[in-house]
């Protein structure tokens, strides 16, 4: 398959950089062009990501998801050891 072939990946406007006791993730919403649900990632400082297994099925559910997660949870959740595996959720 020639990278032309390849899906275009749509990017949320609702992606940002949430920071919280010193801690900065990114937190990244997005889909390819052809599917009508969303990716929630969160990516650390040194580039660990975490990533929903279940799709969202509007960005702003995915949104809503990773603000109660860290609100829940902590931003230090999302913080990848370099020892540490990346996660799924």
């Amino acid at each position: 398959m020639s990278q032309n072939d390849d899906p275009e990946i749509i990017d949320s406007p609702l992606s940002q950089e949430v920071t919280q006791d010193g801690i900065t993730v990114r937190v990244l919403i997005y889909r390819l062009e052809d599917d009508v649900t969303w990716t929630l990632e969160v990516v650390d400082e040194s580039g660990a990501s975490t990533t929903w297994d279940a799709p969202f099925p509007t960005e702003e559910d995915a949104l809503k998801e990773a603000i109660a997660t860290i609100a829940k949870e902590g931003i230090r959740t999302f913080v990848v050891a370099e020892s540490d595996q990346r996660t799924l959720h």
